[in-house]
C-alpha cells in the first residue's frame, strides 16, 4: 500500500537535510542544570525549525553553575553544526554566559574562557549567530532538559525528536 503524497512528504522531509542555504534563523535556546556550585550537573539544549523540535541533554559530571550554562550554549551550537544550519539564534537564560560570548563582558577566569573560546570556534561555523539573554521563565523548554539530565553519566547525551 503505497501512502498519499503528502504524507510521504512528511515522512521524507524528517529524514531530509535542511535545503538550500538553511537561510531560516533556528532559534537555539541552551540551559543548565545543577545541584550545589559546584555540583553534578547537566545542560540542555532546544533547537526549533519550523515543525521540528529537536531536545538535547548531556550529563556534565561536577561543575560550577557558570561552566555548566557554557556546555549548554556549546552543545546547541555543536548539535545545529551537525544538523547542518548557517544562522543561529541563542536565547539563553545567563546574563553572564550571553554578554561575553557576544563579547560585550571581559571573561576573567580562565576555565570560562576556554568554554568561550570553545563557543567561539564553534560559532565560526555559521553565516550568523546572534544571542539574546532571556528570563528563566521562557526558557522552560531548555531547562527541563537540562534537569533531566543531571543524572546521566558526564558525556553522556540524550536526543529526542518530534514534529508536531
Amino acid at each position: 500500500m503505497r501512502l498519499p503524497v503528502t504524507v510521504r512528504r512528511i515522512f521524507q522531509s524528517l529524514f531530509d537535510a535542511p535545503s538550500g542555504d538553511c537561510s531560516m534563523h533556528l532559534p537555539v535556546t541552551v540551559r543548565c542544570a545543577f545541584r550545589g556550585n559546584p555540583g553534578k550537573s547537566g545542560a540542555g539544549a532546544v533547537l526549533r525549525s519550523g515543525n521540528e523540535v529537536h531536545r538535547f541533554s548531556r550529563g556534565l559530571g561536577t561543575q560550577t553553575n557558570n561552566s555548566a550554562e557554557y556546555q549548554g550554549l556549546i552543545l546547541g551550537l555543536k548539535e545545529a553544526n551537525n544538523k547542518g544550519y548557517d544562522h543561529v539564534e541563542i536565547r539563553g537564560d545567563s546574563k553572564l554566559v550571553c554578554e561575553q560570548f557576544a563579547g560585550k563582558w571581559k571573561v576573567n577566569n580562565p576555565n570560562l574562557r576556554d568554554l568561550r573560546n570553545k563557543a567561539l570556534d564553534l560559532k565560526d561555523n555559521f553565516k550568523s549567530v546572534t544571542v539574546e539573554h532571556v528570563p528563566r521563565a521562557s526558557n522552560r523548554e531548555a531547562d527541563a532538559q537540562a534537569s533531566r539530565c543531571k543524572n546521566l553519566e558526564a558525556g553522556q547525551v540524550q536526543e529526542d525528536y518530534y514534529y508536531y
